[in-house]
């Protein structure tokens, strides 16, 4: 913000306890940075304000498990905690600005030279558990999950990850930056292609009881010439249970919004929706002018399933859409189902 200028408080006025929104909105834009809240205290008043949304509080005493509880996790493609690999690394650009740290480019180096990777550094409150790990090691036996080489800590005891290097991006941009050439040349065959590997790896995940949560164009990666799509694990995976709610609205499943626990059927709704945006080239909801309204709306709204491209048999691929979005979660097709349609029209 320039000078003391602010966004207009106005636009949120149609949400529900909005006053109070409004009045902790003022807070953390304090012009003393003193007199602004705490992450903790922030947090805290938003689970007050609306607890049907279960705000998981941050664990700010972080926890480093000691090496016998983690050796099972172990397997001969990761060693899972690598204190001293934070000292091999040299941060290069910010790739991506996240709630629970950032994503970065860096050179890695190696016994076998120096690597490319992406480096996710966290939080000083976010902590590394035995479940989180063995959730992340399964990552590195599939072909379609993006894989993790080890975790670290930096100089500040800051978790961290090392990560394999998307070089062609996210699914995000080859979707809707118009000048990457080789996608636009042969898009319907890509973007079949994409929604085929997505679906094979959330098969993956799902057999081994996962659920990705927060699936986004922005968490499937890219590589190998645009040819393969893989998923990204983040803070968002878990196992089947929890009602916490996390990530975008936009591609969550109705039912979390109403306070219902997670399940797999959830990753099949928001399947639903990013197969509807990379068959359309648009933005969801992306016509809606006020993001309030479309929060309370949303339950109910779906995009239109008439913009997608034309291609073979579409009739197929809009009625496994609209069942992916179904608002009745036991209405939704497993993966199984799902990838069998998906194999259909995959070239790959």
């Amino acid at each position: 913000m320039c000078g003391g200028t602010r966004p207009h408080l106005d636009d949120i006025r149609n949400i529900p306890k909005y006053e109070q929104i409004i009045e902790l909105i003022e807070l953390c834009w304090n012009g003393d940075a003193e007199k602004r809240p705490t992450m903790q205290e922030i947090i805290s008043n938003i689970n007050n304000l609306y607890p049907i949304l279960d705000v998981e509080e941050p664990n700010l005493s972080l926890k480093i498990p000691i090496k016998n509880e983690v050796n099972r996790l172990i397997d001969e493609d990761m060693n899972a905690i690598q204190k001293d690999e934070w000292k091999k690394i040299t941060l290069e650009e910010l790739i991506w600005y996240g709630g629970f740290g950032d994503v970065y480019k860096a050179l890695w180096k190696t016994e076998k030279g120096p690597k490319i990777i992406a480096v996710k550094r966290y939080r000083y409150h976010y902590s590394i558990n035995s479940e989180k790990l063995k959730i992340y090691s399964l990552q590195l036996k599939h072909e379609h999950i993006q894989k993790l080489y080890c975790l670290s800590f930096d100089d500040n005891n800051r978790p961290i990850e090392l990560k394999e290097y998307a070089d062609c991006g996210t699914l995000d941009s080859a979707v809707h930056d118009c000048t990457v050439n080789i996608v636009n040349n042969a898009y319907e065959m890509f973007s079949l292609m994409w929604m085929f590997h997505c679906a094979k790896g959330l098969k993956f995940l799902h057999e081994q009881t996962i659920i990705r949560r927060e699936i986004t164009t922005r968490s499937l990666l890219l590589f190998n010439n645009y040819q393969t799509l893989k998923i990204s694990l983040s803070e968002a995976v878990m196992t089947e249970g929890a009602s916490i709610m996390l990530g975008n609205f936009i591609y969550m499943a109705p039912e979390i919004m109403g306070g219902m626990q997670y399940t797999r059927k959830c990753d099949i709704y928001s399947f639903g929706i990013i197969l509807w945006e990379v068959m359309s080239r648009k933005k969801p909801f992306n016509d809606k002018d006020s993001l309030p309204q479309l929060f309370r709306q949303i339950e109910g709204l779906r995009p239109n399933v008439n913009d997608v491209v034309d291609i073979q048999n579409w009739d197929e691929i809009k009625i496994l859409i609209t069942k992916c979005w179904d608002a009745n979660p036991q209405n939704r097709p497993s993966i199984k189902e799902v990838l069998a349609i998906m194999e259909k029209y995959s070239f790959y």
